[in-house]
């Protein structure tokens, strides 16, 4: 259950600071590049988490976000 609304929690926050992603009319299918607007968001999400902003998803695990550079090594590794 806490790992579900963790995960809710992350959709909150890239819909409030990417406003792009909350433009229910502007996000339809063959209209724009949903899929890369989204990984974009999330990708940039997360590299503001591992500068230091942890946020209410690493406070619910008791768990502090990667530095920038394991980030994008695992990223790279995947």
């Amino acid at each position: 259950r806490s790992s579900r609304v963790a995960v809710e929690w992350s959709y909150k926050a890239i819909k409030q600071n990417f406003t792009v992603m909350d433009f229910k009319r502007k996000l339809k299918v063959l209209e724009a590049p949903i899929a890369v607007s989204y990984i974009s968001s999330v990708l940039l999400w997360n590299f503001k988490q591992c500068f230091g902003h942890g946020g209410e998803v690493s406070a619910a695990f008791l768990r502090s976000a990667p530095t920038l550079e394991k980030y994008v090594e695992h990223i790279d590794s995947t």
